[in-house]
């Protein structure tokens, strides 16, 4: 979604980025890519630009003022995962499943690896602040979560979450982590007092894999520090019609 809230960005396996008004049901821009298929779109803050990942090892700029493609950058020696802004919106940050997170200038395409996990990558969430770069990722064949605070330079205890990982996204104030899995969604509290993250909420009401998880965007920071008083437990043995 757009920063404005006005548009929603959608991609499949036709290739094709489709650019919808969110107050209609019909596509206002359509940007079709010459690569393979495109795994994560991000609006730039000022909603000028769009950066795409996807299977072609590719991370590509759209101007959707102009409709048009900007520049392909190339690096990555596998599929992208996720792509991130910056808060200026000059430095795109993108996480691959050749386990290597890179940082580029949007403007010339220069870039520089801040982490190489060695290992290939089945999920990455990135979260670009205006002093630091967080980064949580989870290796194939693996069911610890792996995080650095920093340019990749301060790795924390890995998280063992127990349970087949596919999908992970830090909330808007960084002290909260959403982990999605087989049948299963955790989240992950920073406590300052321990300096540790702790697990505060485990829901088992799904009936198969967890792709997909992301933070509502209204949540202010505020709130989101509120949730350790509201949001505690296991519901392992709730029914799945009681949530």
């Amino acid at each position: 979604m757009s920063p404005d809230g006005l548009w929603i960005a959608t991609s499949g396996p036709d290739r094709v980025i489709k650019i919808w008004s969110a107050e209609t049901d019909v596509p206002e821009i359509v940007l079709r890519c010459r690569g393979g298929r495109i795994s994560s779109l991000v609006f730039s803050p000022d909603g000028q630009w769009i950066a795409s990942g996807g299977e072609d090892n590719t991370v590509r700029l759209w101007d959707v003022l102009l409709r048009t493609p900007g520049l392909a950058l190339h690096g990555h020696m596998s599929s992208i995962l996720v792509v991130v802004f910056s808060h200026c919106g000059q430095l795109v940050v993108s996480g691959s499943e050749d386990g290597t997170v890179r940082i580029w200038k949007a403007g010339t395409g220069e870039s520089r690896v801040i982490l190489d996990a060695f290992h290939h990558a089945r999920a990455i969430a990135l979260r670009y602040s205006p002093s630091n770069i967080q980064i949580a990722l989870v290796q194939t064949g693996n069911d610890r979560l792996k995080l650095w605070d920093g340019y990749g330079e301060n790795a924390s205890v890995p998280l063992e979450c127990g349970n087949w990982l596919d999908s992970i996204a830090f909330s808007h104030c960084g002290r909260w982590i959403a982990v999605g899995g087989d049948q299963c969604v955790k989240l992950w509290k920073w406590i300052d007092v321990t300096q540790k993250w702790e697990q505060k909420l485990k829901m088992n009401y799904f009936y198969g894999r967890v792709w997909g998880i992301a933070w509502r965007p209204d949540n202010s920071d505020e709130n989101q520090n509120e949730l350790s008083d509201d949001i505690q437990g296991d519901f392992s043995d709730k029914g799945r019609d009681e949530i």
